[in-house]
């Protein structure tokens, strides 16, 4: 797995990498470390000032690590402010699937509310000189460009505009390590966090549908060894919850499954259930999912059947009408 870290000067890059490192225990590359050595060693002839020149020249031994890395099935954290908006160019899906991006950037109205923080703590991990040219500003224009630039390659940006200490403990709440895929290998979408709780807004209908928040809190709390629950990201959205329970060994029951009202009917149920698929048998060797749905709930079987469950029984009784369903991990 590699996890590519940039943004502009300042927004905790470095600070972000080095808690990754903590928590998933993996190296980690500095562009700027990189940067220096060359410059300093004499293999170039450009200065740390050299912004544009540094990336046409850095990026393209960058990537060829990333690519050496990947073909090794070995871990990496990259991070620096040397990546091009289009750097998805430069690698074949194959790569692609096995790289998580993050961009860290700040708002205008957060650089000038906490520039005078910003600078304090800009040594909190490595010393850094200080720039007597570094203004509000600059800092913006910097951010703006960093922003911009990434969007419009189609790049998701982590915007710092409030609680900066929350963005950062987000991000390293976020699964990079156990992202989801298609039960076929596809790249992976979406990304499943442990939740202690379901989030996602539903119509009243949908709700009666599930349990209630307070149980699926009680459930999820009663049950540490058997029950697990997870919010459902794409990109920064949570878009979705699912909550599983095993049952037996490598067998699960999908016991609540949700998709926030803001984006359904956009084929994210779907989406989101296949590549939970892939990720309970990449990372928990599920060999069996099952699950019911309340007869006469036409969404629900439509997205279990797209999905590929099968129905195995249905229950008719006065009290219970419920239809039985299976998937057999491939």
């Amino acid at each position: 797995m590699i996890i590519l870290i940039t943004g502009p000067s300042h927004v905790g890059k470095t600070l972000l990498a080095q808690r990754m490192l903590e928590r998933y225990h993996y190296p980690y590359l500095s562009i700027d470390h990189l940067k220096m050595g060359l410059i300093r060693s004499g293999n170039t002839t450009l200065t740390p000032e050299d912004d544009g020149e540094l990336t046409a020249y850095l990026w393209p031994v960058v990537r060829e690590i990333i690519k050496t890395a990947v073909e090794n099935k070995q871990n990496l954290i990259v991070e620096g402010c040397y990546v091009p908006f289009f750097w998805r160019r430069d690698f074949g899906e194959g790569y692609l699937s096995h790289i998580r991006f993050i961009c860290l950037a700040m708002s205008e109205e957060y650089v000038e509310a906490h520039f005078d923080e910003i600078i304090a703590h800009q040594s909190d991990i490595e010393e850094r000189f200080v720039d007597p040219d570094c203004t509000v500003g600059g800092l913006q224009a910097d951010n703006r460009r960093c922003i911009d630039g990434f969007r419009r390659a189609g790049e998701t940006v982590t915007l710092i505009d409030g609680d900066y200490k929350q963005t950062i403990r987000t991000l390293l709440q976020r699964d990079f390590a156990h992202r989801g895929s298609g039960e076929n290998g596809g790249a992976a979408t979406m990304t499943f966090i442990r939740s202690s709780e379901m989030k996602v807004e539903l119509t009243p209908e949908q709700a009666e549908m599930l349990s209630t928040r307070e149980t699926i809190r009680q459930i999820i709390r009663e049950n540490p060894n058997t029950v697990m629950a997870f919010d459902i990201f794409e990109g920064d959205e949570l878009i979705g919850f699912v909550l599983v329970h095993r049952f037996e060994d490598r067998k699960y029951f999908l016991w609540e499954y949700a998709i926030d009202v803001r984006h359904q009917n956009r084929h994210k149920g779907t989406e989101a259930l296949k590549e939970f698929i892939g990720y309970m048998k990449a990372n928990h060797d599920a060999m069996e999912i099952t699950t019911t749905y309340i007869y006469g709930n036409d969404q629900a079987k439509h997205v279990y059947e797209k999905v590929g469950f099968v129905e195995t029984d249905v229950v008719d009784e006065p009290d219970c009408h419920e239809v039985n369903m299976a998937y057999y991990v491939k």
